[in-house]
């Protein structure tokens, strides 16, 4: 293993450190440079280690838009195959969590909570989304839901001042590595397609008819209270209190209390693919919806058993086209 000089007081430090590690820092610090070495670390001294990744948009763990966790329980660290595919994800919809904050932070620890329990390192990659409001939220909401033992930011003291305050002695702040090399917004996006493609070549069909369409993610309670009528033509998802969403091509039929999706808006958008409890099966995109038979037809892979029963769209469009092979 070869540390960069800025950080090689680290494996003396950690050197008998059990518990979970978070790292923080804006983009292009070596955030998941510093997670690989402290796994690889971990691991060659045979401890096993839970690697959660919830930067959305530079998955190294699951596929973008999802927060993803896998095991390392060997020196070698796992190949792209196995972090991408891995069974521990949890979807957000969304390559940036500025808008899904509690979504991120409560999936990510809820994928602490399982790693924890399965091993004696958890390793939390976060976004670079950090000097912002909602940045630091999502942060602080991560530290008071997950605790961990460590908090590492990549930076200089001024700008984890805030962060610091709020958690106290357990948030170290460690220099950038000069080694780290950064990546301009073309090798985000092409290390996101990459992906996308990757994680889509291996994908089967499904066609459903719209009431298995969901707009809450499964944390929401929404998601369950959701009831689908057909009416006068027209798909309507109905929630308490009066609020409803109408799937329909004619904007007249909306009034104050609906709001209007156009069925065509959909397509392209990629899924998660559910159980009827919330239970998370895979992703998907959405290739095609026909108004006239009241169907969407999603193409994707599906990780974990179960029935597919429930769609949730997320924002992502992806238009690529995949080979037509089968998973």
């Amino acid at each position: 293993m070869f540390w960069p000089p800025e950080w090689d007081f680290l494996p003396v430090v950690l050197n008998d450190f059990r518990g979970t590690i978070m790292v923080v820092a804006p983009p292009d610090r070596g955030k998941s440079t510093l997670i690989r070495l402290l796994s690889s670390f971990f691991a060659r001294k045979g401890k096993k280690v839970g690697w959660v990744d919830s930067d959305l948009g530079q998955s190294n763990v699951g596929p973008p838009s999802t927060v993803g966790m896998i095991m390392i329980s060997k020196k070698t660290l796992p190949s792209l195959q196995e972090r991408l595919f891995t069974p521990y994800f949890r979807f957000v919809g969304d390559i940036t969590p500025e808008k899904r904050i509690e979504a991120t932070a409560l999936y990510t620890a809820e994928l602490a909570k399982i790693a924890h329990s399965k091993s004696q390192i958890t390793l939390i990659d976060t976004c670079g989304l950090l000097f912002s409001l909602s940045g630091l939220r999502l942060k602080m909401l991560k530290m008071k839901l997950i605790k961990p033992e460590l908090v590492l930011g990549i930076g200089k003291d001024k700008e984890f001042e805030v962060l610091k305050k709020f958690y106290g002695e357990q948030f170290w702040i460690i220099p950038p590595s000069s080694q780290v090399s950064k990546k301009d917004y073309e090798k985000r996006k092409n290390h996101r397609e990459r992906l996308f493609s990757l994680y889509f070549s291996p994908r089967k069909d499904w066609e459903g008819g719209w009431e298995s369409l969901r707009f809450f993610l499964p944390y929401h309670p929404y998601f369950f209270l959701q009831e689908y009528h057909l009416r006068e033509g027209i798909a309507t998802f109905e929630f308490p209190r009066n609020f409803s969403l109408i799937l329909s091509s004619s904007p007249e039929n909306k009034d104050s209390r609906s709001r209007v999706i156009n069925p065509s808006s959909l397509s392209s958008s990629i899924c998660g693919l559910y159980s009827e409890r919330g239970e998370e099966l895979g992703l998907g995109i959405i290739q095609d919806v026909n108004e006239e038979k009241k169907t969407i037809i999603i193409k994707g892979t599906q990780l974990n058993p179960g029935n597919l029963e429930t769609i949730v769209p997320g924002v992502v469009k992806i238009n690529a086209k995949f080979p037509d092979t089968e998973r």
